[in-house]
C-alpha cells in the first residue's frame, strides 16, 4: 500500500512532504530470514565482539554457506543443540539461500587471507565479490568505499548479480566516510540508507564492529558490552533503522556475558549468542 503524501509550504515558499502510512491499511508480514532466527533479510545485523573472537571468520563462513546453499550450523541433522521444527516436521533452519555475497573488508588481504579461508570453508569463490576500492572521475586516486558518499556504487555492485543475498561490512567503522567524527544525524542517515538498500534488494547486511580493548575491559563482557558497542556507533539513535545485534564470545568467557535479544521479529527469536 502506497503511503499518503502530506504537503506543507513555508513562508519562504519551500515545499515539504511527509509520507504517512495509515496503519489500518498496512498488512502485517513475517520477518524473512537469511539465517532463520538469526540474520534477517532486508535489515542490518550487527556482529559485535572483542578483537580476535572470529567475527570475520564467522562472516566468511556465512558467505561460504550462501555460496553453496549449504546447511546452517543449527540445521537439523548437524548435531546442533537447537533446531526450529516446522509444522510438517521439517526444519526451518535447514539451508542458506543459494546466492552471492558482496564483501567489504578493511583488515584482511584478499589473496593471502580471504581466499584461502573461503577455500578452507568449502565456499564457491565465484559467488563472493570483494570491493577493493572506488574511484570517481573528479578524484585522481583510489579510495575506500564510503557509505556516506558511495551508496549508488554499492547498490550497483549488489545489483550486478540478481542473486546477491548478503553484504558484509568488516568493520563498518571503516566505511562510514567520517568515522567517529560523524555526528549522530549523519550516522543515522547513513545507516538508514544501508537499511533501505537491504530492503530494496531483499538482502541481508552484516555489519561487524569491535569492542575496543579499553571498552571490553570496562564491560568485562558483561551484559552492558553490547550497549557500549552500540553507543560507539550511535546505533541507539538510529530510530528508523532497526538492527539485530549479536555479541560474539568464546567458550570460557565470563559466565555473566548475557547478550541482548535481537530487535527483530515479534517472537520465536533464539538467544542472541553466537558461539566461537
Amino acid at each position: 500500500m502506497e503511503p499518503e503524501a502530506v504537503y506543507t509550504k513555508t513562508e519562504d515558499g519551500t515545499y515539504g512532504v511527509a509520507w504517512v502510512d495509515d496503519l489500518g491499511r498496512v498488512g502485517p508480514r513475517a520477518v524473512r530470514w537469511l539465517w532463520p532466527g538469526r540474520v534477517p533479510l532486508g535489515k542490518v545485523t550487527l556482529l559485535v565482539g572483542d578483537p580476535g573472537r572470529g567475527k570475520s571468520l564467522l562472516a566468511l563462513d556465512m558467505a561460504a554457506r550462501v555460496s553453496r546453499g549449504a546447511p546452517w550450523p543449527d540445521a537439523c541433522g548437524t548435531g546442533a543443540p537447537a533446531c526450529a521444527p516446522t509444522a510438517d516436521g521439517g526444519c526451518a533452519t535447514q539451508c542458506a539461500p543459494l546466492g552471492r555475497t558482496v564483501l567489504l573488508s578493511a583488515e584482511d588481504d584478499t589473496a593471502d587471507t580471504i581466499r584461502p579461508r573461503l577455500d578452507a570453508l568449502g565456499g564457491d569463490a565465484s559467488r563472493v565479490s570483494v570491493v577493493r576500492c572506488v574511484n570517481w572521475e573528479d578524484v585522481d586516486r583510489n579510495e575506500p568505499l564510503s557509505l556516506a558518499r558511495d551508496m549508488e556504487l554499492l547498490r550497483a555492485v549488489s545489483r550486478k548479480r540478481s542473486d546477491t543475498r548478503l553484504v558484509v561490512l568488516d568493520p563498518i567503522s571503516a566505511y562510514l566516510g567520517g568515522g567517529e567524527s560523524c555526528n549522530n544525524a549523519d550516522l543515522r542517515r547513513v545507516l538508514a540508507r544501508v537499511k533501505a538498500l537491504a530492503e530494496e534488494l531483499d538482502l541481508a547486511v552484516l555489519a561487524i564492529t569491535h569492542l575496543t580493548k579499553r571498552r571490553a575491559a570496562e564491560a568485562g563482557l558483561s551484559r552492558t558490552a553490547l550497549r557500549k558497542a552500540r553507543r560507539d556507533l550511535r546505533v541507539a539513535t538510529f530510530h528508523g533503522c532497526r538492527t539485530a545485534p549479536w555479541l560474539l564470545r568464546l567458550p570460557g568467557d565470563p559466565a555473566d556475558a548475557e547478550p541482548p535479544s535481537p530487535q527483530v521479529g515479534p517472537s520465536g527469536v533464539p538467544s542472541a549468542q553466537a558461539g566461537g
